[in-house]
């Protein structure tokens, strides 16, 4: 049993695929099983309902199928999610440690929803370039901005440092109170 440690990667991929196929479908049978058995059950097949759809977002975000096809193709899908947000690839795309697309992704994740929750945004730009010898996440929004000096880290901005000293990374963020904030990550892949 693990005790206040990161699960590792293989062990989110494990969980995020048993999650989905087995206690998803195991779910899904019942459901039709309910169906066929039992027509005046309609909140127990709701209630079914709900609960396959919050197995289907704790494995997505466990490990987002779309990381499979590599970390562009997993920005554009999460980016897409967002009216206001926009995604920007520049370079030409190679694969990286499965543990390294996780964490730029978890960054981008993190970063976008703390724009999304606390800048007041109205348009957030995700970039990633790919040169040969790093890649580089810059997500910067149009929002109020905040002080750098006078403002404190929360949990999501350490798990963020966390993350990228973990590979060796380096992170520079630009905010002023109502000029919005830029956060350049920037990870070697040589």
């Amino acid at each position: 049993m693990l005790h206040n440690q990161a699960l590792r990667l293989e062990d989110k991929t494990g969980l995020a695929q048993d999650l989905h196929d087995r206690l998803g479908g195991n779910l899904a049978a019942a459901k039709i099983e309910l169906a066929n058995h039992a027509e005046n059950l309609y909140n127990v097949s709701d209630r079914l309902d709900s609960c396959i759809e919050e197995i289907r977002r704790v494995a997505h975000n466990l490990m987002p199928v779309s990381l499979q096809s590599g970390l562009k193709t997993a920005l554009e899908d999460f980016t897409a999610k967002f009216p206001n947000v926009r995604f920007h690839f520049f370079g030409e795309e190679k694969r990286l440690e499965k543990s390294t697309e996780y964490i730029v992704y978890c960054c981008a994740a993190e970063l976008v929803n703390n724009s999304l929750k606390h800048s007041e945004a109205k348009n957030i730009n995700v970039q990633l370039v790919w040169s040969e010898d790093y890649v580089a996440l810059t997500v910067e929004d149009d929002g109020c901005g905040f002080d750098e000096k006078s403002v404190t880290e929360g949990i999501g901005f350490k798990n963020i440092h966390d993350r990228i000293a973990s590979c060796a990374g380096k992170m520079n963020v630009v905010s002023s109170p109502g000029k919005g904030t830029e956060t350049i990550i920037e990870i070697k892949t040589k």
